[in-house]
């Protein structure tokens, strides 16, 4: 995949300059395969891959610009590509991706860059600073606080299963407060990083059923490049809590092996918890061990566009043997802007499907959950906060023999978001 991607940016360059050939009216009278060639062979030096973007640019090619300063950056010293480096930012500023301009400007770090240079760069992308000596592009801190209302058609079916003896299910809809944090970052350390993130989500009743919850987690570890790919291994722990009391917590270990590529990230992911519910008896613990293999594909194509896809493996024992079950869940994300302004739209879903063991009569629980979610924000200028609407829908289904009802749920959201660190 990455060497696809890899081609594809050498034809943008080579596009480019052929459009910047087709572009001029004297250079179109020349013989263009000589013209590609020899702009070809000018970018194979920092000065002249300087130039030929400049002129890529000056035309209004920017995206061929940016492949251009790109080819040459391959395998030269950090040094030696400074120049380059710094109008590779120039024009990712200029075509709006901040982001990657970020990554590159970390690179600096250290590096002598010349006066000129810099204070180009900073007329495109407004007020930075170069990194001090030692500085890597993999130190981050990112975060997303959020706060808002949220309503649920069915708030009593969320979080209570309800056996079917023939009697009708209760529903009952309600209003609750939502909030929550999430915080992740990684930094330099050694040879390799420490990577750690915490993340907290509250439900809390304003009207309708009183069935509020917490959720908390938290993880901590180390990684390390290895060729082309990121190894780490960490702790990992979470805890939740229902209706004012202990639900469950479990804490354990988890390993990462990724491809990082470009504007794409490929992952396997293993982790295994041992948990603790409350409220257990002897004859029926759900407190066991649980083991979770996930791969996935991660990708920012550009500063506004973000998209996840995977599957993964989930596997629990547990004391009382048939309330552990074996399954496995595929899930996708994207966001994506709509239009001019920042207004974008976030769209997630996720289906999850396992079975429990059989119990002492023979009988297998089945269950199907899907989720779906559709968001639309709109940003308050620039402060970094979104207004964020959203509608979802929640499904539980069961087989026959587990004796529960079948459960869904519409709902809605009205969100304030603040996000930080790209």
């Amino acid at each position: 995949m990455f060497a696809d991607i890899a081609l594809r940016r050498w034809a943008i360059a080579v596009s480019g300059a052929l459009a910047a050939t087709i572009g001029s009216p004297a250079l179109a009278q020349e013989a263009p395969g000589a013209d590609i060639d020899a702009m070809i062979d000018a970018s194979s030096s920092v000065d002249g891959a300087i130039a030929l973007a400049r002129s890529q640019a000056g035309e209004g090619d920017l995206t061929g610009a940016a492949a251009t300063l790109e080819r040459s950056l391959l395998n030269r010293s950090a040094q030696s590509a400074v120049a380059a480096r710094v109008y590779y930012i120039t024009i990712l500023c200029r075509l709006d991706d901040h982001e990657r301009a970020n990554v590159e400007i970390a690179k600096l770090g250290g590096l002598k860059v010349a006066d000129s240079g810099w204070s180009e760069a900073r007329q495109a992308c407004g007020a930075i600073a170069l990194p001090a000596a030692g500085a890597q592009a993999d130190k981050y801190l990112t975060g997303q606080i959020a706060a808002g209302i949220g309503y649920d058609s069915d708030s009593f079916g969320a979080l209570s299963t309800q056996f079917d003896f023939g009697l009708p299910a209760i529903r009952d809809d309600g209003f609750a407060f939502i909030g929550s944090i999430a915080l992740d970052g990684r930094t330099p350390t050694g040879t390799g990083y420490v990577y750690g993130g915490v993340a907290a989500q509250t439900k809390d009743s304003i009207s309708g059923p009183s069935l509020d919850y917490q959720i908390g987690s938290a993880r901590l570890g180390y990684g390390q490049r290895a060729g082309d790919l990121d190894l780490s291994i960490g702790v990992v722990g979470r805890y939740a809590r229902i209706g004012g009391a202990d639900f469950f917590g479990e804490v354990g270990g988890q390993a990462e092996i990724a491809l990082p590529g470009a504007d794409s990230r490929v992952a396997l992911r293993g982790e295994v918890v041992r948990q603790r519910y409350a409220n257990t008896f002897p004859f029926f613990s759900r407190n066991g061990t649980r083991y979770d293999l996930a791969l996935d594909l991660q990708g920012r194509p550009a500063v506004d566009k973000s998209y996840a896809i995977g599957a993964a493996f989930e596997h629990k024992t547990a004391d009382t043997r048939y309330l552990g079950y074996t399954g496995g869940r595929v899930f996708a994300a994207a966001k994506l802007p709509i239009g001019t302004g920042g207004v974008y739209t976030a769209l997630s879903a996720t289906i999850r499907h396992f079975a429990y063991r059989a119990d002492f009569l023979g009988r297998h629980q089945i269950e199907t959950r899907y989720f779906g979610r559709a968001a639309i924000g709109v940003p308050i200028g620039d402060s970094g906060f979104d207004i964020e609407a959203a509608v979802s829908y929640t499904r539980r289904d069961y087989n026959r023999s587990s004796l529960l009802f079948d459960y869904d749920n519409v709902g809605g959201e009205l969100r304030l978001v603040y996000t930080f660190g790209g």
